[in-house]
């Protein structure tokens, strides 16, 4: 007799499911407050025109102002061409929520707070026009890629039959504007405008020593289109209609087929004989495109170019996975309650080797913000790190756990913060030993 499967619900209950649930908010809260610093270097050096060096720039205050004039610029031109609209969707959504204020007999103000899912009502102008803004740039890319399912961002904003939606017909300034927003929301993953005002670490610190783990939920966020294509080996997709978006086969590259909605699909086995085929061809590759799969049923085209240089079944087959899984679970919600769902998002988003505390990394972008925001020396900002008073009148400095580490270690903290920066994401510390 076999051994009884497990079910769903058990194995959400193992440890191993649990790791994503309680790792991935602080993992995606600092991989968000990296990429702001990123963006804040990229557009600086965009803005001014500098040409990039090898060493850290200095942004001051009027150059962060000049980044977020341009977003906010950007932004008012889009608003702008739409306002009449916006006008009638808020007109229409604050009807509806006075009319069932009325109906429920409670304040319109708690209706408006929780309908438009701030915490008070001077939020909701801000966040109206950001809901306006994603609408349109998802427009957008819809629109751009004609529907292609790899690029799909479909956030269309709809209240009491009023929308907002793009307008390919727009002025040519508004069409620039669109764009630029596009390219940065699909650039770092997250829009433009939530990434001007990076977190004080002082505060963010306190907020983790004093008060436990505060992360705030990250919102807002953008599909990072070059996160599907890494290595030489990425996925092309068919849509809900059976449209197929792939691309015409080339020489010397191996192509896979999968029909992952079907019925009778098995992960695990055409994963396997999908990595089978191509260690085949990395041992004789030819001329004519070796191919796994039936291209009439599928609705995912795998291509391996031959530059692809990673050989280890485990890498392999963990890519292949993540590509399915993230298809399945667009193509229905279902299936984002699989386990293999929970296993590739585990993998995916949450960096298993990382052993980094939460204090370690408030201290290394301490001293990052304080070399790029505040123009100190690497070492001045080390130095300073054992002075600093602590706000609630400790008689300790605030970083007090590295005060009795060497130069060597702070600068090793230093260093994995701008290489964390630099890539965007954690980077984990045994590799930069």
């Amino acid at each position: 007799m076999g051994r009884k499967k497990q079910s769903f619900e058990d194995f959400l209950a193992t440890p191993k499911a649990e790791r994503t649930s309680v790792k991935f908010p602080e993992q995606e809260f600092w991989r968000y407050e990296y990429t702001k610093r990123k963006f804040f270097i990229d557009m600086f050096y965009s803005i001014s025109k500098s040409e990039k060096g090898s060493e850290l720039p200095f942004i001051n205050e009027a150059s962060m102002k000049l980044v977020r004039k341009r977003i906010n610029e950007l932004c008012s031109v889009v608003i702008g061409e739409h306002i009449e609209e916006c006008i009638k969707v808020r007109e229409a959504f604050d009807l509806a929520a006075s009319d069932f204020a009325k109906m429920a007999n409670v304040p319109l103000k708690d209706v408006l707070i929780e309908w438009y899912n701030v915490s008070s009502e001077d939020q909701i102008p801000k966040h109206f026009y950001c809901d306006v803004l994603i609408s349109l740039i998802s427009g957008y890319s819809q629109w751009k890629y004609k529907g292609d399912p790899k690029y799909d961002y479909l956030y269309c904003y709809k209240i009491g039959g009023a929308f907002v939606s793009f307008n390919p017909e727009g002025s040519s300034h508004y069409l620039a504007a669109v764009e630029e927003l596009h390219r940065l929301s699909s650039r770092y993953g997250y829009y433009p405008w939530v990434m001007i005002n990076p977190k004080s670490m002082t505060t963010v610190y306190l907020d983790y020593r004093d008060k436990g783990a505060v992360y705030d939920p990250v919102q807002d966020m953008f599909l990072k289109q070059d996160s599907r294509k890494e290595l030489s080996i990425y996925t092309n997709l068919a849509s809900r209609d059976g449209k197929q978006y792939f691309e015409e086969e080339r020489e010397a590259t191996y192509y896979c087929y999968f029909n992952s909605i079907a019925k009778d699909f098995r992960m695990k086995k055409e994963v396997d004989n999908a990595f089978w085929g191509y260690s085949a061809f990395k041992k004789q590759p030819t001329k004519k495109s070796p191919v796994y799969g039936d291209i009439t049923q599928a609705d995912i085209q795998l291509v391996v170019e031959k530059e692809y240089s990673k050989s280890i079944k485990s890498d392999f087959c963990k890519t292949v996975r993540d590509s399915i899984v993230a298809y399945q679970s667009w193509f229905d919600d279902s299936y984002a309650y699989s386990k293999d769902s929970v296993l590739s998002l585990d993998s995916a988003l949450v960096v298993g080797r990382d052993q980094t505390l939460f204090e370690t990394r408030c201290f290394g972008l301490w001293m990052w913000d304080k070399v790029v925001f505040q123009n100190a020396s690497k070492a001045e900002a080390m130095r300073e790190v054992f002075n600093i008073p602590d706000p609630l009148n400790s008689p300790n400095p605030l970083f007090d756990f590295r005060f009795n580490c060497d130069e060597r270690q702070l600068r090793r903290d230093f260093f994995m913060t701008q290489q964390c920066v630099e890539n965007e994401k954690i980077v984990v510390m045994s590799k930069l030993s």
